[in-house]
């Protein structure tokens, strides 16, 4: 079996296949072996935990599909306070600031695969007694196909509206919540006294293109691809930025033009069964959340990294596979 190590090891042999998983301050990685110590974070962003333990998975899943030779013998990371930061990721300067603010409200369009991923990371975050006040929206239910793909579902929600089982998910954290019962469309408008942060998890193109007329001042989305070749591929977007919605998403396009990333973004499907998150391997599906666990921490590293003085991507494409490959836009410090 795969053996990912957090903390000690005290064996004296190790499995085959083992690695342990380390973060200090934004920057979190993998390493083959274990080793001895506990790891001694000097700054914890518990961002960067997230992304550690989601990178480990990926190099057990990679192990085991036989996908990538080198995997398990390699040491991967990135740093969530400069994404962009290749090949000298692991340098001081990347390790970014203590954590010391947090966003005290936001408003979460979509409560899906990515949408409860990014709940879940919300939920690690050191608020202390007093945590963000959250807008939930969504107008789905909860189906078989959530259970494997989504972090806050168990058996006994099916059937339940899924903005009111991650209320009490959240709520039971110390959130504060208000809940909006319907999909997000063209009529969207931001009220006075709302949360004019959104983290957007809606896999449809459609309700992308609404993004502008929302009249959030700060939007920041994910998509993720669904084919066996590219499930492990991320792309973010960060709104306002030099290209509207509507011009990323064309209303004549019906997907994602081709790019480098094998077209990140798909309309996986427009049914009630919230088909991302689960991707086709072999005609099986699997559930592949760590990549959502990863996209989460990236997602809420854009709405951070402004807080401490750091700035913020307008796009940001990443391959989980090779994280050598990732390109992306910078827009100016806030």
């Amino acid at each position: 079996m795969p053996t990912l190590v957090l903390g000690a090891w005290t064996s004296s042999s190790l499995p085959p296949f083992c690695v342990s998983m380390r973060w200090d301050g934004w920057r979190g990685r993998v390493a083959p072996g274990a080793f001895d110590v506990v790891p001694a974070a000097l700054q914890d962003n518990p961002l960067a935990g997230v992304a550690a333990a989601a990178l480990g998975v990926n190099e057990a899943f990679l192990h085991i599909r036989s996908d990538l030779p080198a995997a398990g013998d390699r040491t991967v990371g990135l740093s969530l306070w400069n994404p962009l930061a290749v090949t000298g990721w692991r340098a001081d300067a990347h390790q970014g600031p203590a954590l010391q603010y947090l966003p005290d409200a936001l408003w979460l369009v979509g409560l899906g695969h990515l949408g409860q991923a990014y709940a879940w990371a919300l939920g690690m975050l050191p608020y202390g007694s007093r945590r963000a006040h959250l807008v939930l929206q969504d107008f789905d239910k909860v189906a078989a196909s959530n259970l494997s793909t989504c972090l806050l579902l168990g058996a006994d929600d099916l059937g339940k509206p899924k903005v009111r089982v991650v209320a009490r998910r959240l709520e039971a954290a110390g959130f504060t919540t208000a809940l909006v019962e319907r999909r997000f469309a063209a009529d969207h408008r931001v009220l006075l006294g709302e949360p004019s942060t959104a983290l957007f998890g809606v896999d449809n193109l459609a309700a992308r293109r609404d993004l502008a007329s929302a009249d959030f001042t700060t939007v920041v989305e994910a998509g993720l691809g669904s084919g066996y070749r590219d499930f492990r591929n991320i792309r973010t977007h960060t709104f306002p930025s030099p290209q509207s919605p509507a011009a990323i998403w064309p209303a004549a396009a019906g997907a994602q033009p081709a790019v480098e990333l094998n077209e990140a973004y798909r309309k996986l499907a427009e049914t009630r069964n919230d088909l991302c998150g689960m991707t086709q391997l072999a005609s099986r599906a699997v559930a592949t959340p760590f990549v959502g666990a990863l996209a989460a921490a990236l997602v809420l590293a854009e709405v951070l990294r402004p807080l401490h003085g750091g700035g913020t991507h307008g796009v940001l494409d990443l391959q989980m596979r090779d994280l050598r490959h990732r390109t992306g836009a910078s827009l100016e410090t806030r």
